[in-house]
Order: C-alpha cells, then sequence, then structure tokens
C-alpha cells in the first residue's frame, strides 16, 4: 500500500481525484447494496433451554442481510408449541419437523425471506425432567 501511494504522490495525483475516487467507490457500494442476494445464515435455535445451531438459506435486501450478518447474537427463542414434532421413537426423542421450523423462522425475520433450513437433524428429549 505504501509503494501505491509514493507511486501517486511521485506522479502528482491531484487530491481531488481521490476524494472523486472515493465518493465513486462508496455510491457503487451503496447502490449494490440495493439489490436481492441469497446467503447462508447460521442461526441458533434456543427451544426451551435446548441450542441447536442451524443454517438457513435467506433472501434479501443487501441491506437488511448485512444486519442480519454484522448482528453477532443470533439466537432465536423458539416454543415448543410453535414447532411439529414427531412421535416419540424407542429412545423418547422426538424430530423437529422442517416445515415448522422454516415457518416459525419466518416468522422471526420479518424483512429477509427465509428460502430453506439446513441441519434439520434436531432431536428433542420427549421426557419431563
Amino acid at each position: 500500500m505504501r509503494s501505491i501511494f509514493r507511486y501517486l504522490s511521485e506522479h502528482r495525483m491531484s487530491p481531488s481525484f481521490f476524494v472523486m475516487l472515493a465518493l465513486a467507490f462508496l455510491l457503487w457500494f451503496v447502490t449494490k447494496l440495493g439489490y436481492v442476494y441469497t446467503v447462508e445464515l447460521p442461526v441458533t435455535i434456543n427451544l426451551e433451554g435446548n441450542k441447536f445451531e442451524v443454517s438457513c438459506i435467506v433472501e434479501g435486501n443487501g441491506r437488511h442481510l448485512m444486519k442480519y450478518k454484522s448482528k453477532r447474537k443470533r439466537n432465536i427463542e423458539l416454543e415448543m408449541a410453535e414447532l411439529k414434532l414427531s412421535s416419540p421413537d424407542q429412545l423418547g426423542f422426538q424430530s423437529v419437523d422442517q416445515t415448522s421450523l422454516l415457518t416459525a423462522l419466518s416468522r422471526r425475520y420479518s424483512d429477509v425471506r427465509v428460502v430453506s433450513v439446513g441441519n434439520t437433524d434436531i432431536f428433542i428429549s420427549s421426557q419431563t425432567e
């Protein structure tokens, strides 16, 4: 970087050129944020004390996606009543239905569209402690 600035200063580049270059980059960046993008967003689901990491594919405006990507805390609180669970197996575990999880996450993300939910191998113990 230092050599680039040294080269440009030796060739007497105008300061107004650098200002215009910075403004052009800023306008380009703001314009690109207005486009619709599809990204993978990792989300931690807290389901009544049980935490699960789920990978979601979301689609939305660049500004909204940057807001969600910049948030360090991506915990979503869900209740059992919001999800459809399968009947318990021999070990007493229930699996979460992918469609109900997608619907519950879509309610939480109002300004982006949740396209799909990845890792849906979520099993909940049906035994109460």
